[in-house]
């Protein structure tokens, strides 16, 4: 049986610098927009190898939509 692993999502699966805090305010989307960190998607497709790995995210409150572009950016990468 694999272990599990929690992987969190911003700041290390995906680069936050140009999502929604940023200063960049004629972005379409509030998430969706993001970069993977570099090496980030290798990085897990080698421990979901050994791993049951879930990603762990929390949304902006502020932002009723955050769920699920976070969602779909990890259906994207």
């Amino acid at each position: 049986m694999k272990k599990i692993l929690l992987i969190n999502m911003d700041g290390v699966l995906v680069e936050l610098e140009d999502g929604p805090f940023s200063e960049n305010k004629n972005k379409e989307g509030f998430f969706l927009n993001n970069k993977p960190m570099e090496g980030a998607v290798n990085a897990f497709k080698v421990l979901s190898a050994k791993y049951n790995c879930y990603v762990v995210i929390t949304p902006v409150w502020s932002n009723p939509h955050c769920w699920m572009e976070k969602r779909l950016w990890l259906e994207n990468i």
